[in-house]
C-alpha cells in the first residue's frame, strides 16, 4: 500500500531543516537551482514530515525561496516514523535512482 500524502501552505519559516540532511550545494548548484525556481516556480514541492516537523525533502529548495522573500509555500506532508523519514530523505536525494539524461537532451534546450 503507498503511504497517503497531501499538499497544504506552511509558513516557511515553520519549515525546519532536518539536521541530518546529507546534501550540500555548491554556489554555482544554488545560482542554477534559483534560477530554475524563479523562471518556472517552485514545480517540485518541499517535502515535510507531520511527526517531526523536519523538511524529508527540498532543503535546498527551501534556501532560494528564503533568499527570494517567499513567506509561505505549499508542502508535502507526509506521516512517517523518524526511520522512515531519514530513508525518504536518502531516496529523494540518492542519484542512483533518480535515472539518466537521454542522448537528446542538447536537441531540447
Amino acid at each position: 500500500m503507498i503511504p497517503e500524502t497531501r499538499i497544504e501552505s506552511r509558513k516557511l519559516s515553520d519549515l525546519t531543516p532536518a539536521d541530518y540532511n546529507p546534501r550540500q550545494i555548491s554556489d554555482r548548484a544554488l545560482s542554477g537551482l534559483r534560477e530554475s525556481v524563479t523562471r518556472f516556480g517552485l514545480v517540485q514541492p518541499i517535502i515535510v514530515n507531520e511527526r517531526t516537523g523536519n523538511v524529508v525533502g527540498g532543503h535546498q529548495r527551501r534556501k532560494v525561496l528564503e533568499a527570494e522573500g517567499v513567506d509561505e509555500v505549499d508542502v508535502v506532508v507526509v506521516d512517517i516514523e523518524p526511520r522512515e523519514e531519514r530513508a525518504l530523505n536518502v531516496a529523494l536525494n540518492n542519484p542512483h535512482i533518480s535515472g539518466d539524461f537521454t542522448d537528446g537532451l542538447d536537441s531540447m534546450l
